[in-house]
């Protein structure tokens, strides 16, 4: 489906159909905490409020980072358990209850409670499920039983969603090929907040930055070994470089025994999970994303924003359509430690060689709030208006 709306051959913008009303979306969240679809939630639910949506969240776990800068006007639905898995009965009887005309969820995971969840309330409303992941590399990457359950629940909850929205042609082309036969698939990239600020921090050392969840999947360890490799090969680094990493996770242990082991503890840091990294984005020199997988990477787009140059593996997906094939940033192989050293010492000494501080900052525009929510509406209005169109012609045979 195309996001942009036609009637009687004409062009329709977000928010020109006046017949019809903007109603209720329940969004379904685990949590509020700092992770890249909490972000997304907050961002779209607020915009939508904004915009006049009434907006309802339910949520397990209450608690979390994003949940103080949830609008006001967005009505907060704590569900009886800490773990989404458990408040399948909970949120079906809310369906049930509040019959919301749409509901959105996000991460395969949540939407396949989503989905049970629908199936037991015989839901009626409109179903929209986010895909914010690759299908073949994660179940690649993860062959527990747990995961092949999960992917097994998809494929058939999957069918019952009005439209799946994938975060990146990568994650739509990968889907369409595992589960056949879906309603809607539509690629809508994630919105991100514009993270420049004017007048850069000064500071006397070139400083990298890395952000995002410390897990396997991020390769954090690629990175760390590629900077002790820059240190050694330009003597004038020793003195004059360090490494910021963002964020929190279960290889934290792993990437403190590994800096330590490299005798690098004055020069790398991990700060843990930052809530607005917009200032150290600001002083940075460069950024480096080194992930083994990704849907669609904010942290590239946040870095983007702040004019950065940046260097990226070429994973699937997402990297190589935000950075459009290395225009907007270096793309190197996965998990290449030397092409990564040698993508940092190339960028810092060429940062403009591809791509200008004002291009870069362009680019991240693409992906604005405004921009990114003109889509969603747009979607939420094509498929409402096509269900009132079909039960207009229902009432006439």
């Amino acid at each position: 489906m195309n996001v942009t709306m036609k009637q009687k051959g004409k062009l329709f913008k977000p928010g020109i159909l006046k017949d019809l009303m903007k109603k209720e979306i329940a969004f379904l969240i685990p949590s509020m905490a700092g992770g890249g679809a909490q972000k997304v939630t907050l961002l779209l639910a607020n915009e939508l409020c904004k915009r006049g949506w009434d907006i309802s969240l339910l949520i397990a776990n209450a608690e979390g980072v994003y949940l103080k800068r949830l609008d006001k006007n967005i009505k907060i639905i704590s569900l009886g358990k800490r773990n989404i898995s458990g408040n399948v009965f909970e949120i079906a009887r809310y369906l049930k209850r509040s019959r919301p005309a749409l509901f959105f969820s996000s991460m395969t995971y949540v939407n396949v409670i989503a989905g049970i969840s629908v199936i037991l309330s015989n839901y009626k409303g409109k179903i929209f499920f986010s895909e914010h992941s690759n299908p073949s590399t994660r179940n690649a990457n993860n062959k527990n039983l747990i995961n092949k359950i999960i992917t097994f629940l998809a494929k058939m909850v999957y069918k019952k969603a009005d439209a799946v929205i994938c975060v990146s042609q990568g994650v739509k082309d990968e889907l369409n090929r595992v589960i056949n036969n879906l309603k809607t698939s539509v690629v809508i990239n994630n919105p991100i907040e514009n993270f420049f600020k004017k007048g850069k921090y000064n500071h006397d050392k070139l400083r990298i930055i890395s952000m995002g969840r410390l897990d396997k999947e991020k390769n954090f360890s690629l990175l760390i070994e590629a900077f002790s490799i820059v240190l050694n090969r330009v003597p004038f680094y020793q003195q004059n470089a360090e490494l910021y990493i963002l964020g929190e996770g279960p290889e934290r242990d792993n990437l403190v025994l590994l800096i330590s082991a490299l005798k690098l503890q004055d020069k790398i840091f991990l700060p843990g999970f930052v809530e607005n990294p917009e200032d150290l984005l600001s002083s940075a020199d460069l950024f480096a994303l080194c992930s083994n997988r990704e849907g669609f990477p904010n942290v590239l787009v946040e870095a983007l924003s702040c004019g950065l140059p940046v260097i990226s593996t070429d994973c699937p997906s997402g990297p190589s359509e935000i950075l459009q094939e290395g225009k907007f940033g270096k793309l190197i192989p996965v998990n290449d430690k030397e092409s990564l050293a040698n993508a940092i010492i190339e960028t810092i000494n060429t940062p403009n060689v591809n791509s200008t501080m004002e291009e870069r900052m362009r680019r991240a525009n693409d992906f604005s709030v405004e921009s990114i929510v003109d889509q969603y509406e747009s979607l939420f209005k094509d498929i409402l208006e096509a269900d009132h169109v079909g039960k207009k012609l229902q009432h006439v045979n």
